[in-house]
């Protein structure tokens, strides 16, 4: 038998994922914006966790449409920023509109510009080359944690990444990735490519 392996304790396993930040409306129609650590996409469907008392959370249990924006590399710093106050302002006891009315208000002065959308009135970040309209279709309880699934209803990308397909250019995206709590970037030189027939 191999010993080349080790058993460890469990720990959070951020193995390698892509960030991104939902926009999602309270229940007086207040834009809230929440960076979250890990999602993933198959076919049509968005699948994503959020912590029982996010503000997303409440927000998703009122309105069922979100705007997962995803950041490319660039915006790392501010990502880490924005992680650090909602962290920050989740500790607060207090969950009333001045408390989520200063996370908006310190979101603002990190630099991201929201655009106007047409889907439900949301706003997409002129920063992040991808924003994808979702529809919540399903949350399932797990502990102190929700598992959300959503379906894509529409996605929305910056036309220099685009080739003449109108389809997303690897070489040309480099999504945000936190990876052991660490940020960081893919290589735009793929390894391979496979095509499926």
């Amino acid at each position: 038998m191999s010993n080349s392996f080790k058993r460890i304790k469990n720990q959070t396993l951020f193995v390698g994922f892509p960030l991104a930040l939902i926009s999602s409306f309270d229940n007086k129609y207040q834009e809230n914006i929440t960076p979250i650590s890990s999602f993933f996409s198959l076919n049509n469907t968005i699948v994503f966790a959020i912590g029982k008392k996010s503000q997303c959370y409440e927000n998703i249990k009122f309105s069922s449409n979100v705007i997962v924006n995803i950041p490319d590399f660039s915006s790392w710093e501010k990502v880490e920023k924005m992680a650090e106050i909602y962290y920050r302002f989740s500790k607060e006891e207090s969950k009333n509109n001045d408390h989520f009315k200063k996370i908006n208000d310190e979101f603002d002065k990190l630099g991201f510009t929201k655009l106007e959308s047409p889907f439900q009135g949301l706003s997409r970040i002129e920063e992040c080359p991808i924003s994808i309209d979702l529809r919540i279709k399903k949350i399932i309880p797990d502990n102190e944690f929700m598992l959300v699934t959503g379906d894509i209803y529409g996605v929305h990308v910056h036309q220099e990444l685009l080739d003449e397909n109108d389809n997303i250019d690897s070489k040309k995206w480099e999504p945000l990735i936190y990876k052991l709590k660490e940020y960081t970037k893919t290589d735009p030189n793929p390894l391979g490519k496979h095509i499926a027939k």
